[in-house]
């Protein structure tokens, strides 16, 4: 039996940390990931960096969808070019992503959605 209960938590704050706790530290099962950034950083300096989340992707096999902005600069690059090599990503483009929630201006930009 599949549980039919769903739930969205939106985080305004520490989104990328926290969504990279609950995917090394519980390690669940996923079908698939969703991920809507308009900007990628190889976050180097984290507890877990892109290339670990890469990895995880490669290695479990989660069939893996981006969504961001085009890169501009070299470090937006270097973290497209990363997931681009990595055979279970897909990346698709959308300028029109916006960088923040709309008429929402006093909370921060989203880094990443799941």
């Amino acid at each position: 039996m599949h549980s039919t209960d769903y739930h969205i938590r939106l985080l305004t704050e520490g989104a990328v940390e926290q969504f990279f706790l609950r995917l090394f530290l519980r390690n669940p099962r996923l079908r698939s990931l969703t991920l809507v950034s308009p900007f990628m950083d190889m976050m180097k300096d984290c507890r877990f960096s892109l290339a670990d989340l890469s990895l995880k992707i490669q290695n479990q096999r989660i069939p893996t969808y981006l969504i961001t902005h085009a890169p501009v600069e070299p470090r937006q690059l270097e973290a497209v070019d990363l997931l681009a090599a990595n055979d279970w990503v897909e990346i698709r483009f959308n300028e029109s992503l916006p960088q923040q929630i709309p008429n929402q201006s006093h909370l921060r930009s989203l880094d990443l959605a799941i």
